[in-house]
């Protein structure tokens, strides 16, 4: 299976201020731009209300993605946890299919 088939299929996660603030079809979408944009390089992604244009930063590893839809700057990250095992060891969460993990945060979250 090839990284972004994997990266696809991750676990995906979200802080109680995201759920608590931002509407479901919004998490939704900045999950599926980020993912287009997280490869072998970029593993971070800053959506950023104030932002307007998208750029790379630290060497392709962020990208900062404008995005008018939210109230302040979220962060979306890509973890590999280097399997499926490690994975379901860790969360708890059995049946996985992907050795990623993203996690969908306010900054002040972290």
């Amino acid at each position: 299976m090839n990284v972004k088939d994997e990266i696809r299929r991750a676990l995906f996660l979200r802080t109680r201020g995201i759920v608590s603030q931002i509407p479901l079809d919004i998490q939704m979408d900045m999950l599926k731009k980020a993912i287009e944009h997280f490869d072998e390089t970029t593993d971070f992604a800053v959506f950023d209300p104030n932002a307007t244009e998208k750029r790379y930063e630290d060497d392709d590893r962020t990208v900062i993605i404008p995005y008018r839809e939210i109230p302040k700057k979220v962060w979306v990250k890509l973890d590999d946890y280097g399997s499926v095992e490690n994975v379901e060891r860790e969360s708890g969460i059995t049946g996985l299919r992907s050795r990623f993990v993203i996690t969908m945060m306010f900054p002040e979250e972290y």
